[in-house]
């Protein structure tokens, strides 16, 4: 492993917050940071946006690296989205899926290298702040990533 330094960088646009349950038993839930939580406590929460939100990252060191964004329609109200996965340099569309009905949650996972956007986009043709495009988490780096 090189010596060199290298940053990471993560920025949301157009998402709002919502916070369903702060302390939550539902198993879809994500768990909360162990060291200042207990290893059972879950929140029920997410990012949304009744249209579409985007998501930068960005890495410096040149190395591939893994990313998992996490789907949950903890209403169970059956949104509907599309992830498109983005070369942030190009524009190029790398990867398109369409996700309907995630109640259960659903991980989709990426390598990739240097800088890459995510739209996250309603798929509702009967678009609402109830039907809104919804993730509930990104996660990268570390061993424990989903394969």
């Amino acid at each position: 492993m090189s010596s060199e330094l290298w940053t990471s960088s993560f920025g949301p646009t157009g998402a709002a917050t919502s916070v369903l349950n702060y302390y939550s038993t539902d198993v879809r839930s994500l768990q909360k940071y162990i060291i200042q939580f207990s290893a059972t406590e879950r929140i029920s929460s997410y990012m949304y946006n009744s249209q579409s939100m985007q998501f930068n990252v960005s890495l410096s060191d040149g190395q591939m690296h893994r990313l998992a964004l996490y789907f949950c329609d903890y209403e169970q109200i059956g949104r509907s989205i599309v992830v498109e996965a983005h070369d942030a340099v190009s524009g190029a569309l790398l990867d398109s899926r369409a996700l309907a009905n995630y109640t259960g949650g659903i991980y989709l996972v990426y390598n990739y290298t240097g800088q890459i956007y995510f739209l996250v986009k309603n798929n509702n043709p009967q678009s609402t702040s109830a039907t809104a495009a919804t993730i509930s988490g990104f996660f990268w780096g570390g061993t424990g990533l989903p394969k």
